[in-house]
């Protein structure tokens, strides 16, 4: 009864969430139409200081504050969602200017310049100040943005979202020195050696390099936007699966402190309390298919771990799921069952 309580919370307050979202856009676009509207029916004699001095005003300075001081600042947003406003404001403004004639846009363009580069200054020193105090409490990288961008959004499926994106970024391109995560007091269990991870992943990338390459002089005869969307999409997902292949190296298995802390690579991070623990077993346990999660390497785990009870989890896109049952796929199968009983003996000696 709790459970289905708090989901429909959650549901009524997606919904909430929703609608106010529609209602904030219903009123930007509200805004911007009036404008125009106005300005087709100004008189002629009136249209140049219309459209070169009020219109600007109204959609580079106006139409933000409105929506700052109706929307972001009463339910306490970033206030980077206004630039994109004072972006559009100013596309269109100038499109609407008489060209040939006196004009506020570039002065108005300065000046949201100005407040632009302000507010991206204050909400950039936020973000890392929010990521180093998820540094200094042993986060890891995710975590670390994750908590950066809650900073500036209240979604925290939003944050955790722009937080991947960061840290596949954050692993392709400045990991290479990097050693695995293992925070103090915890024995790490790699899971990528033995099944040779890294050299099928080099396989994976290199058949999606050739695919890419052929496909794009295909798809040159028939469309050149097409066959650059495409090859695009195509390098942007072997940046991913080369993002999740050193998130697989640097984020091993861990065991210490009491917890048992499942990993895969940048996407799954688990903390178990071994004393949920009821055993490790080599055979796919007896449990719903729901509650197992499967994280072996290619999807064929060597052990599972089994809990007493169901243990309630946070995906990367912070919905909350309950598992039992994990599959997993490490280099050193008897030490990490050797790992989990030790930690469970010094409970029990407590």
């Amino acid at each position: 009864m709790a459970a289905r309580f708090a989901n429909d919370s959650s549901t009524s307050a997606r919904t909430r969430g929703l609608c106010s979202a529609l209602l904030a856009l219903a009123l930007i676009a509200s805004l911007y139409l009036i404008d125009v509207l106005v300005l087709q029916n100004v008189p002629e004699n009136a249209y140049v200081y219309a459209a070169n001095y009020a219109l600007p005003f109204d959609l580079m300075v106006g139409v933000p504050l409105i929506v700052y001081l109706l929307i972001i600042r009463r339910k306490k947003l970033t206030p980077l969602l206004v630039l994109p406003m004072m972006w559009a404001g100013g596309a269109a403004s100038a499109l609407l200017a008489v060209p040939g004639q006196l004009s506020l846009v570039p002065v108005f363009a300065a000046g949201c310049a100005v407040v632009e580069i302000t507010i991206a200054v204050r909400e950039i020193r936020r973000m890392i100040a929010g990521y180093r105090a998820a540094r200094a409490d042993g986060l890891g990288v995710h975590a670390c943005f994750t908590a950066a961008f809650c900073v500036l959004m209240k979604n925290e499926s939003a944050a955790r979202i722009a937080a991947l994106e960061l840290t596949m970024w954050r692993y392709v391109l400045f990991s290479w020195r990097d050693q695995p995560d293992v925070p103090e007091g915890y024995q790490p269990f790699s899971y990528h050696r033995k099944s040779s991870y890294a050299a099928v992943v080099g396989m994976v990338l290199g058949a999606v390099a050739i695919e890419t390459v052929a496909m794009h002089l295909l798809l040159m005869k028939v469309n050149l936007l097409l066959a650059c969307v495409f090859t695009v999409l195509s390098l942007y997902t072997a940046v991913w699966i080369l993002g999740d292949m050193r998130g697989v190296m640097l984020n091993p298995i861990l065991v210490g402190k009491e917890h048992l802390v499942v990993r895969w690579g940048i996407f799954r991070s688990i903390s178990v309390p071994a004393a949920m623990v009821s055993g490790v077993t080599r055979n796919e346990p007896d449990v719903p298919k729901s509650l197992k999660l499967n994280l072996g390497v290619m999807g064929m785990p060597s052990c599972w771990v089994v809990l007493e009870e169901p243990l309630e989890t946070t995906t990367v896109f912070g919905r909350r799921r309950l598992y039992q049952a994990f599959g997993l796929s490490p280099d050193d199968e008897s030490g990490l069952r050797a790992a989990i009983e030790s930690e469970k003996d010094a409970l029990a000696q407590k």
